[in-house]
């Protein structure tokens, strides 16, 4: 797609319903059902331009809240919309891309030596992960090239010659968000202090249509633990720091970036008691 830049990118991460009913995975009838979750551990972000040099410092932030950022509510019919507001959501991510010392508060002291050392982010070399693109976009292959930075330079479709780096975000510093296997949804604002966020071009009527799955997945392999599938949907790009309820400052975008996972069953507390 078309690649543009700037502050920040809020989207949402889904997880496909069972028709078939919850599979739990426990032979034991009188046994607590056991529950699987797609469980985040990190996020990549995909820039314009270096981050790890002194003068490159750069703050980044990722924020979580469960279900959509946009909607109804389903119990009481009133519609939502909490862009511009962090009252709801949840800080799982906040540091400056070298790292630095992190105080008691969660903010960032980069002078400061006594207090616990934050990891600077690290360079993702991999720019192709395991998720494809739907059926509801196209995407080309590009010629690219790897720079000695790290980087890479790439071809977008309007033709011209860009570079873009991935960084990932150290899993230290976030912290992991868990949704659901089946019916599950969750939304991430993710923000830096400077515009060099990379995001993707999408239509007005491509707003939350799922954008990427589980390259991997495979649904007829879909019993107890055997295959996870999580989709990114396309959201928005936010050209404001801090971010504003304005909806001028928001249009649809494609989450350029990779999100890191892992699957995972969680055990009631109830099996481990007497």
């Amino acid at each position: 797609p078309i690649m543009r830049a700037s502050f920040g990118m809020i989207f949402s991460m889904s997880t496909p319903s069972n028709s078939g009913g919850e599979t739990t995975l426990t032979d034991d009838e009188d046994a607590p059902a056991e529950t699987e979750y797609i469980r985040i551990t990190s996020i990549s972000l995909r820039v314009l331009t270096p981050l790890l040099s002194q003068a490159a410092s750069t703050n980044y932030q990722v924020w979580y809240q469960s279900g959509d950022y946009i909607g109804t509510n389903d119990s009481t019919g009133q519609s939502f919309d909490t862009r511009g507001d962090l009252t709801g959501w949840t800080l799982v991510a906040d540091g400056n891309s070298l790292g630095g010392y992190s105080t008691t508060d969660g903010s960032s002291e980069t002078n400061n030596s006594t207090e616990t050392e934050a990891e600077p982010l690290i360079v993702d070399p991999k720019f192709l992960s395991g998720a494809f693109p739907s059926d509801n976009n196209d995407y080309p292959t590009q010629p690219s090239k790897i720079l000695s930075n790290g980087g890479m330079e790439t071809i977008n479709s309007m033709g011209s010659t860009i570079k873009t780096h991935l960084y990932q975000i150290p899993k230290s510093i976030f912290t992991p968000v868990m949704i659901p296997k089946y019916g599950g949804k969750v939304s991430f604002y993710v923000t830096l202090d400077r515009a060099l966020l990379q995001y993707g071009d999408a239509q007005d009527d491509e707003w939350d249509t799922i954008d990427v799955e589980n390259g991997e997945y495979d649904s007829s392999a879909d019993t107890t633990r055997d295959s996870m599938n999580v989709r990114i949907h396309v959201g928005e790009g936010v050209t404001s720091f801090p971010w504003t309820d304005v909806v001028n400052f928001y249009s649809p975008r494609r989450f350029l970036g990779k999100v890191w996972y892992e699957q995972m069953v969680e055990i009631p507390c109830s099996m481990h008691e007497g």
